[in-house]
Protein backbone atom coordinates (compact mmCIF):
# COMPACT_ATOMS: atom_id res chain seq x y z
CA UNK A 1 0.00 0.00 0.00
CA UNK A 2 2.90 2.15 0.33
CA UNK A 3 3.53 2.13 -3.18
CA UNK A 4 -0.06 3.67 -3.97
CA UNK A 5 0.41 6.39 -1.82
CA UNK A 6 4.08 7.23 -2.51
CA UNK A 7 4.44 8.44 1.34
CA UNK A 8 7.99 9.33 2.28
CA UNK A 9 10.14 10.17 5.49
CA UNK A 10 7.65 10.99 8.40
CA UNK A 11 4.10 10.46 6.52
CA UNK A 12 5.84 7.18 6.25
CA UNK A 13 6.24 6.61 9.71
CA UNK A 14 2.59 8.09 10.35
CA UNK A 15 1.48 5.75 8.58
CA UNK A 16 3.20 2.80 10.06
CA UNK A 17 2.20 3.59 12.98
CA UNK A 18 -1.38 4.22 12.49
CA UNK A 19 -1.52 0.85 10.54
CA UNK A 20 0.16 -0.84 14.08
CA UNK A 21 -2.15 0.48 16.06
CA UNK A 22 -5.49 -0.22 13.41
CA UNK A 23 -3.92 -3.91 13.86
CA UNK A 24 -3.89 -4.25 17.91
CA UNK A 25 -6.96 -2.52 17.63
CA UNK A 26 -8.35 -5.78 15.33
CA UNK A 27 -6.75 -7.91 18.03
CA UNK A 28 -8.51 -6.22 20.60
CA UNK A 29 -12.22 -6.68 19.13
CA UNK A 30 -11.07 -10.51 18.62
CA UNK A 31 -10.03 -10.94 21.82
CA UNK A 32 -13.60 -9.11 23.14
CA UNK A 33 -15.59 -11.09 20.75
CA UNK A 34 -14.09 -14.65 22.00
CA UNK A 35 -14.30 -13.36 25.43
CA UNK A 36 -10.49 -13.90 26.16
CA UNK A 37 -9.26 -13.33 29.78
CA UNK A 38 -6.53 -11.39 28.07
CA UNK A 39 -7.65 -8.20 26.39
CA UNK A 40 -4.35 -5.95 24.78
CA UNK A 41 -5.85 -2.73 25.78
CA UNK A 42 -2.45 -1.20 26.61
CA UNK A 43 -0.47 -2.40 23.18
CA UNK A 44 -0.98 0.83 21.78
CA UNK A 45 -1.92 4.27 22.85
CA UNK A 46 -4.94 4.08 20.50
CA UNK A 47 -6.75 1.13 22.35
CA UNK A 48 -5.61 2.07 25.79
CA UNK A 49 -7.61 5.75 24.98
CA UNK A 50 -10.31 3.27 23.16
CA UNK A 51 -10.68 0.70 26.16
CA UNK A 52 -14.05 2.11 27.90
CA UNK A 53 -15.26 2.70 24.26
CA UNK A 54 -14.88 -0.83 23.14
CA UNK A 55 -14.92 -2.96 26.21
CA UNK A 56 -16.45 -0.63 28.49
CA UNK A 57 -19.99 0.63 30.05
CA UNK A 58 -20.30 3.39 26.98
CA UNK A 59 -22.34 3.35 24.12
CA UNK A 60 -20.13 3.47 20.99
CA UNK A 61 -20.67 4.30 17.15
CA UNK A 62 -18.00 3.34 15.11
CA UNK A 63 -17.80 4.86 11.19
CA UNK A 64 -16.14 2.89 8.23
CA UNK A 65 -15.35 4.83 5.75
CA UNK A 66 -15.15 3.49 2.71
CA UNK A 67 -14.68 4.17 -1.23
CA UNK A 68 -16.71 3.26 -4.31
CA UNK A 69 -13.56 3.61 -6.32
CA UNK A 70 -12.06 0.48 -8.63
CA UNK A 71 -8.53 1.13 -7.01
CA UNK A 72 -9.86 0.56 -3.06
CA UNK A 73 -11.47 -2.25 -3.60
CA UNK A 74 -9.19 -3.84 -1.14
CA UNK A 75 -9.02 -1.16 1.68
CA UNK A 76 -12.93 -1.24 1.01
CA UNK A 77 -13.54 -4.73 1.71
CA UNK A 78 -10.80 -4.74 4.49
CA UNK A 79 -12.77 -2.40 6.25
CA UNK A 80 -15.92 -3.74 5.85
CA UNK A 81 -14.31 -6.66 7.23
CA UNK A 82 -13.83 -4.95 10.36
CA UNK A 83 -16.76 -3.13 10.28
CA UNK A 84 -18.66 -6.53 10.37
CA UNK A 85 -16.31 -7.90 13.27
CA UNK A 86 -16.90 -4.69 15.90
CA UNK A 87 -20.70 -5.18 14.47
CA UNK A 88 -20.81 -8.77 16.60
CA UNK A 89 -19.70 -6.81 19.87
CA UNK A 90 -21.87 -6.63 22.24
CA UNK A 91 -21.57 -3.70 25.42
CA UNK A 92 -24.03 -4.10 28.21
CA UNK A 93 -24.45 -0.48 28.65
CA UNK A 94 -25.73 0.46 32.75
CA UNK A 95 -26.79 3.99 33.89
CA UNK A 96 -24.39 5.52 35.82
CA UNK A 97 -26.73 6.84 38.89
CA UNK A 98 -24.75 10.24 40.96
CA UNK A 99 -26.61 10.01 44.19
CA UNK A 100 -26.76 13.07 46.20
CA UNK A 101 -24.58 13.12 49.28
CA UNK A 102 -27.57 13.77 51.52
CA UNK A 103 -29.39 11.58 50.67
CA UNK A 104 -26.67 8.65 51.01
CA UNK A 105 -25.65 10.00 54.08
CA UNK A 106 -29.10 10.01 55.76
CA UNK A 107 -29.41 6.13 54.29
CA UNK A 108 -26.03 5.40 56.30
CA UNK A 109 -27.48 7.16 58.92
CA UNK A 110 -30.70 4.67 59.06
CA UNK A 111 -28.66 1.85 58.16
CA UNK A 112 -26.48 2.20 61.40
CA UNK A 113 -29.40 3.10 63.29
CA UNK A 114 -31.16 -0.23 62.72
CA UNK A 115 -27.62 -2.39 62.93
CA UNK A 116 -27.30 -1.11 66.23
CA UNK A 117 -30.49 -1.62 67.38
CA UNK A 118 -30.57 -5.52 66.18
CA UNK A 119 -26.97 -6.08 68.07
CA UNK A 120 -28.37 -4.61 71.04
CA UNK A 121 -27.00 -1.25 71.37
CA UNK A 122 -28.63 1.00 73.77
CA UNK A 123 -29.21 4.76 73.76
CA UNK A 124 -26.79 5.25 76.55
CA UNK A 125 -24.13 4.00 74.01
CA UNK A 126 -23.58 0.75 76.47
CA UNK A 127 -23.67 -2.67 74.77
CA UNK A 128 -24.82 -5.98 76.33
CA UNK A 129 -23.97 -9.46 74.88
CA UNK A 130 -26.88 -10.97 72.68
CA UNK A 131 -27.90 -14.20 73.43
CA UNK A 132 -25.99 -14.67 76.41
CA UNK A 133 -27.98 -15.41 79.44
CA UNK A 134 -25.13 -13.71 81.95
CA UNK A 135 -26.21 -15.16 84.78
CA UNK A 136 -25.14 -18.60 84.02
CA UNK A 137 -21.65 -16.92 84.12
CA UNK A 138 -19.43 -17.68 87.33
CA UNK A 139 -17.64 -14.65 88.45
CA UNK A 140 -14.24 -16.16 86.70
CA UNK A 141 -15.91 -15.95 83.59
CA UNK A 142 -16.78 -12.19 83.91
CA UNK A 143 -13.74 -11.47 85.55
CA UNK A 144 -11.98 -13.17 82.42
CA UNK A 145 -14.29 -11.15 80.02
CA UNK A 146 -13.71 -8.08 81.53
CA UNK A 147 -10.10 -8.56 81.74
CA UNK A 148 -9.65 -9.09 77.84
CA UNK A 149 -12.21 -6.15 77.22
CA UNK A 150 -9.86 -4.12 79.12
CA UNK A 151 -7.01 -5.52 77.61
CA UNK A 152 -8.29 -4.69 74.46
CA UNK A 153 -9.41 -1.00 74.91
CA UNK A 154 -6.04 -0.61 76.22
CA UNK A 155 -4.43 -1.77 73.19
CA UNK A 156 -2.57 0.88 70.93
CA UNK A 157 -5.62 0.89 68.72
CA UNK A 158 -7.68 3.33 71.18
CA UNK A 159 -9.49 5.01 67.95
CA UNK A 160 -12.65 2.76 68.96
CA UNK A 161 -15.35 3.31 71.62
CA UNK A 162 -17.69 0.55 72.59
CA UNK A 163 -18.69 2.45 76.23
CA UNK A 164 -19.34 0.11 79.13
CA UNK A 165 -19.51 -3.11 78.70
CA UNK A 166 -22.66 -4.81 81.03
CA UNK A 167 -22.62 -8.78 81.65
Amino acid sequence: RVCKTKSEGTVLKEAAHINKSLSILEQVVLALGEGSEHVPFRSSKLTHVLKDAVGGNCKTVMVANVWAEASQVNETLSTCRFAMRLQRLKCLVTPNVMEDAGTRIRALQRQIKDLQQQAGGHKDGSWSLIGADSSSLTEQDRWLIRHQASLFLASPCTSRSLGPLYL
